[in-house]
């Protein structure tokens, strides 16, 4: 229901702008990568953790600031949880640990207000909305440290009987350059992903991811 209801408020946006602004409206196809770190709230063993994040975009002008932006991206959100030491070993320190990394992989759709704070050679731009994410598939590795990194166990997380389905919110700042027969753009983002996780194999995970991403992309106008 929630995927329904969005998709029919992003319609009837598009629709309506384009009947509000038919001549001055413009619309811009570009693509954008980069990477995003975030951290969950499961306890203080919790490291940082870096995935990558790509995206399909699409801008309708709806007046001379004001825009809309959807996305269709690949992002991978998780989470690394660890601890080691170093114990000394004949006179000499050797480190020892374990790491556990949970890594979920999504399509997201971005729904975005961009608002353009200056005009000129380079521009800056806010942009915030919601985010709408399905979980496609799970991994759960474990590794051990002992002079050197093991790999003690590496598995896929069952997603079947889940709600793959899950909510976030995104703003972020940015600035941008007409390059070529385009528009290239650098943009850092805030995110926040609800997405819970039942039947890890250790631990039950709950994913309010709260990271930075950043990113750098191309459009153009149609």
């Amino acid at each position: 229901m929630q995927t329904l209801g969005l998709g029919i408020l992003i319609t009837a946006i598009i629709i309506l702008s384009s009947i509000i602004n038919p001549i001055t409206a413009q619309t811009k196809l570009g693509i954008r990568g980069g990477l995003n770190t975030g951290f969950g709230n499961t306890s203080g063993l919790t490291k940082s953790f870096a995935g990558i994040d790509i995206a399909l975009l699409s801008e309708f002008q709806l007046s001379s600031r004001l825009s809309l932006q959807t996305e269709l991206g690949y992002t991978e959100k998780g989470i690394r949880l660890g601890t080691g030491t170093n114990v000394n070993i004949l006179g000499a320190s050797v480190p020892v640990g374990i790491m556990t990394i949970t890594k979920i992989r999504l399509l997201e759709l971005p729904v975005l207000a961009k608002y353009q704070l200056s005009k000129g050679a380079v521009r800056t731009f806010a942009t915030a909305g919601p985010t709408l994410g399905y979980a496609l598939s799970g991994n759960f590795k474990t590794k051990g440290t002992l002079l050197s990194e093991i790999d003690l166990a590496n598995q896929n997380i069952d997603l079947g009987n889940q709600n793959r389905f899950s909510l976030g919110l995104t703003g972020g700042l940015g600035l941008e350059v007409d390059r070529g027969p385009g528009t290239l753009f650098v943009e850092a983002r805030y995110q926040y992903q609800a997405l819970k996780i039942n039947n890890l194999p250790l631990v039950n995970v709950q994913f309010n991811n709260k990271g930075v991403g950043f990113n750098i992309g191309y459009k153009f106008t149609l």
